[in-house]
């Protein structure tokens, strides 16, 4: 006998199905790294319906290919190599596929018209599953997507944040090391002081400072190393040539 999809679930799953929607929605509030919170909305669904085998694909930003981003599955657990010709129509149009042996669903993960992924689920019932788990797996995905969007959100922020931090941080160094720099009058105490200060801006292992004067390249100092005092003929190192040139 073929299943009714049409048919009603019991009161009781769709208390089950409205409770996991309901815990999604809290994750998505307060999870905001987005491995957690993919990790979490996975752990949801195999707690409420224990499903074998769970997975989310989502299509990297910067590379424009498909990566495994979260699974709940018994080891050995699927690669996303063996995931990918479950998914394949769902990561290209963003529609529900559905395979029959082995029973596994795909359900997009979508951005508007926009895939961004998909949620893989492998498990037997899913051969008697009805038109209501559709709708229900299609709802939870896309609070999936809420969680995925306030993610990438809140680490873009972050990193807007960072940069800013950066600035002010390198705009404070320089200034100081002009304050400095006015202190005194000493040639190699002011090279010494820019080498110091230049390691809170650009963290370096070794450095130098190099003066031209007429055609000799003199080395005036040093910081993570002991030098011997070094004087270079500019016309005749071939080396100084090249890179000069290469400013050209």
């Amino acid at each position: 006998m073929m299943p009714d999809t049409h048919a009603s679930p019991p009161e009781q799953h769709i208390r089950t199905e409205f409770s996991a929607l309901q815990t999604l929605a809290r994750i998505n509030a307060t999870v905001l790294d987005m491995g957690d919170m993919l990790a979490e909305a996975l752990n949801i669904l195999a707690d409420a319906f224990h499903y074998r085998s769970l997975a989310i694909i989502l299509i990297d930003d910067q590379t424009a290919k498909p990566r495994l981003a979260a699974i709940s599955a018994e080891p050995p657990h699927p690669t996303i190599e063996a995931l990918l010709p479950f998914a394949e129509k769902t990561l290209a149009d963003a529609t529900l596929q559905k395979t029959d042996s082995p029973h596994v669903w795909s359900i997009p993960l979508a951005i508007g018209q926009l895939p961004v992924g998909a949620l893989v689920i492998s498990d037997d019932t899913l051969a008697n599953a009805t038109d209501h788990t559709a709708e229900f797996l299609t709802t939870y995905a896309s609070q999936i997507t809420v969680g995925i969007t306030a993610a990438n959100l809140y680490q873009k922020t972050r990193e807007q944040q960072q940069q800013a931090l950066t600035r002010r941080q390198i705009a404070e160094h320089l200034q100081q090391l002009a304050t400095i720099i006015n202190a005194t009058l000493d040639l190699d105490d002011v090279l010494k002081l820019i080498l110091e200060r230049i390691q809170n801006v650009v963290p370096y292992q070794y450095a130098a400072v190099m003066l031209l004067r007429g055609q000799t390249l003199t080395l005036r100092a040093t910081d993570g190393f002991i030098a011997e005092p070094l004087a270079i003929n500019t016309t005749e190192n071939i080396f100084y040539q090249q890179a000069l040139l290469q400013q050209y």
